[in-house]
């Protein structure tokens, strides 16, 4: 069996059978999706104060962009009307170059950059799917194994899984 990730010639090479690239580049599109804002940002002087339209009721929203002052919601407030946007531009950049890698023919070799957009980018839909299933906390993760193959969240547990598994290659990819 081939290793889907590795180290090679000092680049890391991903090399993903084509149902794990498809599936992979269908979580990216569904998260650059997410992180796009409903409503387009007010023109203004200064585009990177702007506070982007994310749904901040979402719990993935919360998980992505968590508060820097959870006890302080003026300075949280304020950190967030400077920083925000420039977080989620970072975060939609990063997706969409990861996207654009996967469109092309394993094995797909990886840059630093690409390496550290591709490690941030799995981090966040693993992060995105931890939210929907629930799982916010250590310890969370132990009912996820009670949910019977039958049920709805299965198959989203196996993907949330599998993403913990690729991030854990590329990571052992980088060590080499």
């Amino acid at each position: 069996m081939r290793r889907r990730v590795r180290r090679r010639r000092g680049q890391v090479e991903l090399n993903l059978p084509d149902v794990e690239m498809e599936l992979l580049a269908s979580l990216v599109d569904q998260f650059i999706e997410l992180l796009r804002p409903e409503v387009a940002p007010v023109a203004a002087p200064w585009p990177t104060f702007e506070r982007p339209g994310l749904d901040d009721s979402d719990p993935v929203i919360q998980r992505l962009f968590p508060p820097a002052y959870r006890i302080d919601s003026e300075a949280d407030a304020e950190y967030r009307r400077f920083a925000e946007s420039d977080a989620l531009r970072r975060k939609l950049t990063e997706a969409q170059q990861v996207r654009t890698l996967l469109d092309d023919v394993p094995p797909v070799v990886l840059d630093e950059a690409a390496i550290g957009a591709l490690l941030r980018t799995l981090n966040a839909l693993r992060l995105t799917l931890a939210s929907r299933l629930g799982v916010v906390q250590p310890g969370d993760e132990a009912a996820l194994a009670a949910v019977r193959r039958d049920d709805p969240r299965a198959f989203v547990i196996e993907v949330y899984e599998w993403l913990g598994e690729l991030l854990a290659m590329v990571l052992d990819a980088i060590e080499r």
